[in-house]
């Protein structure tokens, strides 16, 4: 219910507001204790409720709050749910939690994970490697998105020189390693670049170079998965969690939110969850 034509773009209109209700008190007290699901440099922000995230992702901008959901691929049951704004970067951050709750909780602990591409980063996937947990989720890469040029695949990499080798022989050494991007630099020198015969099918630069995710090994490992029986039957499964997702708006009509703040939508999300799981058992 928080106004799309309503809103703020300063932290501080929130400070100074006059009315300060609960749900703005929650926020600032979220926000000053470092709650990374609050952001204070949002694009926008509800005076009534800035805790919810101004989304455009389905046309026209609005505040709002996504919904997540651990379930079990066998039966459809919802074991876990967690509220987060509505922001695709905070999907993550609640899977995580999910995972870490259910195995505390109820010793639950899955062999594999599936879920959709916007999951497929590489910290993520090296989060679940470390878990032992197979990562049955299309990793995000846009390394073809190179307007025609040679792509990474094309370039050989030489673990024990760490430097790359173009389709010519020429080497691509390691340049610099950019922690904030969590990508390596590859770089030819100039002079093997000049007299290269496929250079225009390389780069448009006097030099072609490479960037390298910090996460590539497992990048590649879960790549390696993509093609394979396992893969694909969870790719299948994965429809369950949108099935449900689907009967929230279409036969529990939950496209509104009545209760404001992420606490609200918590107890909204987990009552509807729950109405969900009932259902299915008395079936």
């Amino acid at each position: 219910n928080a106004g799309r034509d309503n809103r703020v773009e300063d932290v501080d209109a929130i400070r100074s507001s006059q009315s300060f209700a609960r749900p703005a008190r929650d926020y600032l007290e979220a926000l000053d204790a470092g709650n990374p699901a609050h952001m204070a440099s949002a694009k926008y922000l509800s005076p009534s409720d800035p805790a919810a995230a101004w989304n455009t992702k389905e046309g026209r901008g609005k505040f709002g709050y996504h919904t997540n959901y651990l379930i079990d691929t066998d039966h459809a049951v919802i074991v876990d749910v967690e509220a987060t704004p509505a922001r695709i970067a905070q999907e993550i951050v609640a899977t995580k939690a999910m995972l870490e709750r259910v195995e505390d909780a109820h010793g639950i602990k899955p062999q594999k994970l599936a879920a959709d591409k916007a999951y497929g980063t590489g910290p993520f996937l090296a989060w679940l490697d470390e878990r032992n947990i197979t990562q049955h989720i299309p990793v995000l890469d846009r390394q073809h998105q190179s307007g025609g040029l040679l792509t990474r695949e094309d370039f050989t990499f030489d673990a024990g020189n760490n430097r790359y080798v173009c389709p010519q022989g020429k080497f691509l050494k390691h340049r610099t390693a950019v922690a904030k991007t969590r990508v390596h630099t590859y770089r030819a020198t100039a002079s093997d670049c000049k007299e290269c015969p496929i250079r225009q099918n390389c780069t448009r630069g006097s030099k072609r170079s490479l960037s390298v995710p910090f996460d590539n090994d497992i990048r590649q490992k879960v790549m390696a998965l993509q093609d394979t029986e396992a893969f694909k039957q969870s790719r299948r499964l994965r429809k369950k969690v949108e099935m449900l997702f689907a009967h929230l708006k279409r036969h529990l009509g939950l496209k509104r939110l009545g209760i404001r703040g992420l606490k609200g939508a918590t107890e909204e999300f987990l009552l509807a969850a729950t109405a969900q799981n009932l259902k299915r058992l008395a079936n």
